[in-house]
Order: structure tokens, then sequence, then C-alpha cells
């Protein structure tokens, strides 16, 4: 069985709402808001599912930047990457998720991105799902 987490950040509750159906017991769901980002450290998952939202013109949230180092040391993982955004910014939508799979790819293999708009319906979630099935 493969060994995963998922660890997203959250500020209007977007990001959030993907991931709060998911039972915990699979794996866990940890939301980065609530962790020290001097302190934070991924895990030693195999697969990584990192959620963030995307601010203005593809900018990923303040927090990002502050464990910058510890996505840097992230080796050998498989990525998966979403997020929330908004399609008036055209080709930066959902940017912050451009920008970690640029940092990241070098030293891991993406395995998807996920880009959706708004709150996410029922579609949008059981799609993101789907997608966690990496069994």
């Amino acid at each position: 069985m493969i060994t995963k987490a998922i660890y997203y950040f959250s500020l209007t509750g977007k990001t959030a709402a993907l991931v709060e159906d998911i039972n915990q017991q699979d794996f866990p769901v940890i939301r980065l808001n609530n962790k020290d980002p001097k302190q934070f450290e991924f895990g030693n998952e195999e697969v990584i599912v990192i959620g963030s939202p995307t601010y203005g013109r593809g900018v990923p949230p303040m927090y990002f930047k502050q464990i910058i180092n510890e996505l840097r040391s992230l080796t050998g993982r498989k990525i998966g990457l979403f997020g929330s955004g908004n399609t008036i910014y055209g080709e930066d939508f959902c940017g912050a998720i451009d920008t970690l799979e640029e940092l990241l790819k070098q030293n891991n293999e993406i395995i998807f991105k996920y880009k959706f708009e708004g709150y996410p319906t029922d579609k949008v979630k059981n799609k993101f799902y789907e997608m966690l099935k990496l069994d």
C-alpha cells in the first residue's frame, strides 16, 4: 500500500472544502494554517499532495515562502498538486500550483495538477477523489 498525505493551506475555505470530506483514517489530511512554518516538516510519505489557493496573478500564500527550504528538501516523492483560483487571471489561473510544480519537479515526480474555481461542487470533489486513488 502506498503511503500518502495531503498538506494544504486555505484562507477563504475553498481549498479546504475540497478535502473536508476525506476519511482521515485512510491517510492524514494536514491543514498548514495550523502549523508553525519554523517547525514544519513533511512526513515520509511516498505520495505527498499539496493544496494551495492562488492570490492575484499566480501568487501562493506567504506560508509557502516560509517553508521553501522544506519544499526544496523533498526528493524522490510523487507529488500531487491542487488548488483554487480565479479564471479572470487568464494564464495565471491557479498560478500558485504552477509555481509549486516548478519548485518541486526537479527532484520529484509530479503525478497530477488539479485546478478549480470557486467553491468545489460535488463533480469537482469526485474528480479530485479519483485522482487520490493511486494504489
